[in-house]
């Protein structure tokens, strides 16, 4: 009779459902931390060992990576220090050419500037320096035989290209032979006898 008589007091709503939540939530992270761990130690130690392949290998590929960057800055390095010493090469080699045409200039009693800022026609290859006056030709002086068959062509009115190819000099060399002569014909035209 005392249960009959007796109500089962009512829970309010808000309890019920936190507990509902509460239950929930503790089943879905056991669920989770289960689904985290291996069912086996074996395929732990796998997962273990394929995270560390996967480091090594990230590793290994940085550092052929980084092999790479030096083979190639090494590369970079010596063909930069090859042209710098090319350049230097025709650097001196203009210096002597110009000395030489000095002292012929100043050897025929006429002390007249050659230009130092006519500018010099250099080809930087990986052949190597050539000059222009020495592209087409087998040496890199000026000899007395090409000089006056420079002289011949020219008096027979043969243009300085065509002089050029002929004595496999640059145009601008055979100009330049030309010049002399005739600065060296209006000097010796001009002097007074003594």
């Amino acid at each position: 009779m005392i249960l009959a008589n007796s109500t089962i007091p009512e829970l309010p709503w808000q309890v019920v459902l936190g507990v509902a939540v509460f239950t929930t939530a503790l089943i879905m992270w056991t669920r989770r931390r289960i689904a985290r761990q291996p069912l086996n130690p074996r395929a732990a130690a796998r997962n273990r060992a394929a995270d560390a392949r996967g480091g090594r290998e990230s590793q290994a590929e940085l550092r052929e990576l980084l092999l790479e960057l030096e083979r190639a800055a090494r590369e970079i390095t010596a063909q930069i220090d090859t042209r710098f010493r090319k350049l230097e090469t025709i650097v001196r080699d203009a210096d002597k050419r110009i000395a030489e045409l000095r002292s012929l200039s100043s050897s025929d009693g006429q002390a007249q500037d050659i230009g130092s800022d006519a500018p010099l026609d250099v080809l930087v290859g990986d052949d190597g320096p050539v000059a222009a006056s020495a592209a087409n030709s087998s040496s890199t002086g000026v000899r007395p035989a090409d000089i006056e068959r420079v002289y011949a062509l020219a008096d027979r009115k043969v243009s300085p290209r065509d002089i050029a190819t002929r004595v496999h000099r640059s145009v601008s060399e055979v100009e330049l032979m030309l010049a002399m002569r005739a600065r060296r014909a209006s000097g010796a035209g001009t002097a007074t006898p003594s």
